[in-house]
């Protein structure tokens, strides 16, 4: 092999695009993955969210007291079957808004659109406000197939829907198009922050643990640790919008197909505030962060993995070293090939 050959650089480390396509998959592949094993902390945290709606503390009966005994509740009322109640429909909307979100935050990354300051600030809200309006009709069949459950601990509006299909149809046909988006208006603020935090945060530690030089600049630990930072991050800015999330979305609505309770995403903030005081803000906090944070280490972790997996893969098709085991050792070639000349 001529010397100019192994003399030319291995392509560079920094983020790369990859075909939309395929980015859009890992990003849904990763975070469905995640929500498999917090969808129970997922139903929790929608009934402590519910709980008490509108009503001043100590006016109503108490039937959720926190996740253990919330998770020992349902389970006993509901069966093992109740914990995962709206898996389809959370697997359908982590799927889009997750896919939609990290596959246009990468193209933003391999783009240069987040190098300057405040770059993944903006690029993760826009990424988060995306996703969350691609897939609202996801969520909203989510929280009202969540909330349902038997009358002894049931808790805000029951909607009562047999399937993820049945509930669509249902809202299409009493509401037409736009309710399947109703409630878009407190998901889109409450995806903005919590994607902003979330693939800063995330973006930022791994740099700042990979230029720390603890670990190969390759190994899961540097995205697990990032990933660790970031779910704290999310949880922390995430529960307010969460809350009047969940409220808008499982309200009922009158004949002209508007919110009983709520007009708003504002209108919402300001009854919650009066009724229930800041705290009831942060009804659920302890649900959120114990489903956010290990759902931002899985998902966060299982995407950087994946891709890794396929830029390396990318990187070796188009690389003159093809014949070589690993980007490493090709490098390695280089640095021999100079030594020698």
């Amino acid at each position: 092999m001529p010397v100019t050959r192994l003399l030319t650089p291995p392509p560079p480390l920094g983020p790369e695009r990859l075909w939309p396509p395929l980015d859009f998959s890992m990003g849904a592949l990763a975070c469905c993955g995640a929500c498999v094993f917090t969808n129970p902390l997922e139903v929790v945290k929608t009934r402590l969210q519910l709980q008490g709606e509108l009503r001043a503390r100590g006016s109503y009966q108490r039937l959720y007291r926190g996740v253990l005994q919330a998770l020992w509740l349902v389970g006993r009322t509901d069966g093992v079957r109740g914990l995962q109640k709206g898996l389809t429909a959370a697997l359908l909307y982590q799927g889009l808004m997750n896919g939609v979100r990290l596959g246009f935050y990468s193209y933003t990354q391999a783009s240069g659109l987040t190098d300057g300051p405040g770059g993944s600030l903006i690029a993760g809200a826009a990424a988060g406000a995306l996703g969350a309006f691609v897939a609202s009709p996801a969520y909203l069949v989510k929280t009202h197939l969540q909330a349902q459950t038997a009358a002894a601990i049931a808790v805000g509006h029951q909607h009562n829907h047999q399937s993820v299909s049945s509930a669509l149809l249902s809202i299409y046909r009493r509401e037409g198009m736009t309710g399947l988006w109703r409630g878009v208006n407190g998901a889109v603020p409450r995806v903005m922050v919590g994607s902003a935090a979330q693939l800063s945060t995330f973006s930022s530690a791994k740099d700042w643990v990979t230029r720390a030089q603890w670990f190969s600049p390759h190994s899961v630990l540097v995205a697990l640790i990032a990933a660790m930072i970031s779910g704290v991050a999310v949880s922390v800015t995430m529960t307010p919008f969460d809350v009047i999330s969940t409220r808008l979305y499982n309200q009922p609505v009158d004949k002209l197909k508007r919110g009983r309770l709520y007009s708003g995403f504002v209108d919402c903030l300001m009854k919650v505030c009066a009724t229930e005081g800041i705290v009831g803000l942060y009804k659920g906090m302890m649900p959120v962060f114990v489903r956010l944070a290990p759902h931002t280490v899985l998902s966060m972790l299982i995407w950087d993995v994946l891709r890794q997996r396929a830029l390396l893969y990318t990187h070796r098709r188009e690389s003159p070293y093809t014949n070589t085991p690993s980007r490493d050792d090709a490098e390695r070639l280089c640095v021999l090939a100079a030594r020698r000349n």
